[in-house]
């Protein structure tokens, strides 16, 4: 036999404006409280403001239920979490109803979790023209803890942006410039990817003003800072790491036709002329009559580089041997000098830990 229910709590929960405080009473047979629930609930929705009174409880019952468009869209503004089983289809008939632009505009869509975001994207294709959904798909990379690291964040986000149209092209920039940095330190060129970055129209001055003039009004800013949306520089200066690339494929190579269309005629055939001397590959008549600067050739010929290598590791244990690796030419002599810093100097002028840099 079921417990007879309090009146005095009866009466407390009847006039509550909270339909949902029924269910959460202890004295109410199911029959009972799912009747004062549908009373509730009618009292509730004639009103607008009595959404900061409902518990997660209470705004879960209302899920099940076949609101109007407005207060399905009050409903997700106050949806705090993304685990409702319904939140993908709920999110898709409130964008049809707002527009794909919309998608950013009510805070629960940058915690949607990325199988949600993919049910959008599929439900509404035109989402991946939209700057908010795209950024909002590459942070749910960084998820869960612990952060992702940097090689697989940054290959799952080209992975995504690669076939996206041109409206992405600065973030596209931004992310490839990334990723073909990150594995430039590790030894890795990759013909592909480093192809697909030439083609994006930048503002570089290497970059060939034919191929550009198709892209009035569309070159990319590599100065642009997306920070706010990732936690990554922006560019700047490209072409130390271009011209790294370039040398890489044109060594050893018989022509440079490949990438003649991104890069300036000139600067790409004294490149190759350069780097094909310099490695001792190729017939050097050959080579030199390509390129009908003798200046040019007597500078690189008499030229001096002393570089450190990007492949070297830029952090050793304690008790590691260091061993660095340095291209020289025209160096008789390498004399290197070893400093020791003053930790106990820093300490006291700095008030602070010496930094590690990467």
């Amino acid at each position: 036999m079921e417990p007879v229910p309090d009146p005095m709590k009866y009466r407390q929960i009847r006039d509550s404006s909270s339909p949902d405080r029924a269910q959460l009473h202890p004295f109410l047979s199911g029959t009972e409280k799912q009747i004062l629930w549908e009373n509730q609930k009618k009292r509730f929705l004639k009103k607008s403001n009595n959404w900061d009174k409902l518990t997660p409880d209470g705004l879960d019952q209302l899920w099940n239920e076949a609101l109007a468009p407005d207060l399905w869209g009050q409903l997700l503004d106050k949806r705090k979490t993304p685990d409702h089983p319904d939140l993908a289809k709920r999110v898709i008939t409130d964008l049809k109803k707002k527009g794909v632009d919309s998608f950013g505009s009510r805070k629960i869509h940058t915690k949607m979790t990325r199988e949600q975001m993919a049910a959008c994207l599929k439900a509404l294709p035109q989402l991946s023209q939209s700057h908010s959904f795209v950024f909002a798909w590459i942070r749910t990379l960084r998820n869960p803890e612990p952060v992702t690291e940097d090689g697989v964040f940054l290959a799952q986000a080209w992975s995504f942006l690669a076939d996206l149209s041109t409206v992405h092209n600065r973030l596209k920039a931004n992310v490839l410039y990334h990723y073909l940095a990150w594995e430039q330190k590790r030894g890795v060129y990759n013909k592909e990817r480093f192809i697909a970055y030439l083609k994006l129209p930048r503002s570089a001055t290497y970059m060939d003003g034919k191929y550009l003039s198709g892209f009035a009004g569309q070159t990319i800013d590599l100065e642009w800072q997306p920070g706010k949306y990732l936690s990554l520089p922006s560019v700047g200066r490209d072409k130390g790491l271009v011209w790294d690339f370039l040398a890489h494929f044109l060594r050893g190579k018989d022509n440079f036709l490949e990438f003649l269309p991104y890069v300036e005629d000139v600067e790409l055939r004294r490149l190759f002329v350069a780097e094909n001397l310099i490695s001792n590959t190729g017939d050097p008549a050959q080579l030199a009559a390509q390129l009908d600067q003798p200046e040019f050739l007597e500078e690189l010929k008499s030229r001096v580089d002393l570089n450190l290598l990007i492949t070297n590791k830029q952090r050793f244990s304690s008790d590691e041997l260091v061993q660095l690796d340095v291209n020289i030419k025209n160096v008789p002599t390498l004399l290197v000098k070893i400093y020791e810093v003053n930790t106990v100097s820093y300490y006291r002028t700095k008030n602070e830990e010496i930094p590690l840099r990467s």
